[in-house]
């Protein structure tokens, strides 16, 4: 299992953590945008997001990703932070700039392979008739259905680049209503 900072991510998991992602079905890129398209499905009574759990990868799997991202979100908090504090002479702001530079260079760079990684896995979940199970009313989950997968396909398809993903310590079903977080990352326009 992956390190950060010398330790280990998610301790010794014998077992598949639980992956939750929740797609946006929406391709606003404005908040205006985002409200209108909202208002517009709820009109229509279509769903604004699609929301899937399926199992990891015991090793090197979607969490690990997830873990670095919202460790380098934590790093670049950090050095924004540091170029607020003040007095400050030009060599340290040209040094944090730099820093701060790098850390959205790696967080630029682990989104695409987050997002590239979580459509694959859940795209090998459904072809292979692995557990998959979707949200339905009242934050409840229900087992995915073989006719929905293709269906289920196309949306993640559409809706590949705009996620908030969540990981949850191993489950025996993927069912259950409230699970132990791991890490989390959150999609911002």
């Amino acid at each position: 299992m992956d390190e950060v900072l010398g330790v280990p991510m998610f301790g010794e998991l014998t077992e598949p953590p639980v992956v939750q992602v929740e797609f946006l079905l929406h391709d606003a890129e404005t908040l205006e945008g985002l409200n209108a398209d909202c208002l517009r499905r709820r009109e229509e009574g279509s769903p604004i997001k699609l929301v899937l759990r399926f199992y990891d990868n015991v090793d090197d799997g979607v969490a690990s990703l997830v873990k670095k991202l919202e460790t380098a979100v934590e790093c670049r908090r950090e050095v924004r932070a540091k170029l607020m504090e003040l007095p400050m002479n030009v060599f340290r702001t040209w040094l944090l700039e730099l820093r701060l530079s790098r850390c959205d260079s790696t967080i630029l760079t682990l989104e695409v392979e987050r997002n590239e990684a979580i459509v694959a896995l859940a795209f090998e979940r459904m072809m292979y008739d692995a557990p998959v199970s979707i949200e339905v009313e009242h934050h409840r989950f229900r087992q995915v259905r073989n006719d929905e997968r293709y269906e289920l396909f196309e949306q993640i398809r559409a809706a590949s680049e705009r996620q908030h993903v969540f990981v949850f310590h191993p489950q025996e079903d993927l069912l259950f209503e409230q699970g132990t977080l791991i890490a989390s990352n959150v999609y911002l326009l």
